[in-house]
C-alpha cells in the first residue's frame, strides 16, 4: 500500500498529462496508464520497453558484492545483471514513465546521484517509491528510514512523485492479520 505525494507540487496531475501529450491515453484519467511491474533483469527490462506499458517500475538495492553500485533487484536477491546506471539509460531512449522502488536508505543516496546526472534527458513523469513505516506483519527492520529517505530525495527530485508505502511481510504460509490476497 502507499500514500502518494509530491515533493514541488507537480504530483500526479504532470504524469497525466505527460501521457496525453504524447496521444497514449485520452484524458486526465488515471485508470488509462498501465504498469510493468518488476523490470529487475536485462530480459524483463527490454520485454518492459517494448510493451504498451505507459510507467515501467523495478526495484532498486545495493550490490551485495563490491562493487557496492545501486543494481535492479528484489530482496532476497542481492545481485543483477543490470545496474540503474545501465537500466536508465534504457529506459531514458523511450518514453516510458519510471517508478524506482527503493530497499534501502543506501541505495537512495548513491541512486540520487546518477539520477542528478541524467536529469537533463528526464522528461519523463519519475515515481520515487519506498516502504518507511512498518505495516501489517511488517516489521521495522524492513522499512527504509523516513527521515533520511525525504531528505535526501525533495532536495534533488522536487518534480518527482513520491509514493510512501509500509512493509507488509505477507507470506502464503503464514496467518496474514490485515492483510488480504487474491486467491
Amino acid at each position: 500500500m502507499a500514500c502518494i505525494a509530491s515533493c514541488g507540487g507537480h504530483g500526479v496531475g504532470a504524469a497525466l498529462d505527460y501521457f496525453i501529450s504524447k496521444g497514449q491515453i485520452p484524458d486526465r484519467d488515471g485508470g488509462q496508464v498501465t504498469w510493468y511491474h518488476a523490470a529487475n533483469s536485462k530480459a524483463s527490462t527490454a520485454e518492459a520497453l517494448k510493451s504498451a506499458a505507459h510507467m515501467i517500475e523495478a526495484d532498486v538495492l545495493l550490490r551485495g558484492r563490491e562493487p557496492r553500485e545501486p543494481i535492479m533487484a528484489h530482496p532476497p536477491h542481492s545481485d543483477s545483471d543490470i545496474t540503474l546506471q545501465d537500466w536508465l539509460n534504457e529506459v531514458l531512449l523511450s518514453d516510458k514513465g519510471i517508478k524506482l522502488d527503493f530497499k534501502s536508505l543506501e541505495a537512495v543516496q548513491s541512486s540520487i546521484r546518477l539520477l542528478e546526472s541524467v536529469k537533463s534527458r528526464q522528461s519523463r513523469p519519475l515515481w520515487i517509491n519506498a516502504d518507511i513505516l512498518p505495516g501489517p506483519n511488517g516489521s521495522p527492520g524492513q522499512a527504509v528510514e523516513a527521515k533520511g529517505f525525504l531528505d535526501t530525495v525533495c532536495p534533488v527530485s522536487p518534480h518527482a512523485v513520491l509514493s510512501l508505502g509500509w512493509t507488509t511481510g505477507w507470506s502464503p504460509q503464514t496467518e496474514n492479520h490485515g492483510t488480504w490476497a487474491c486467491r
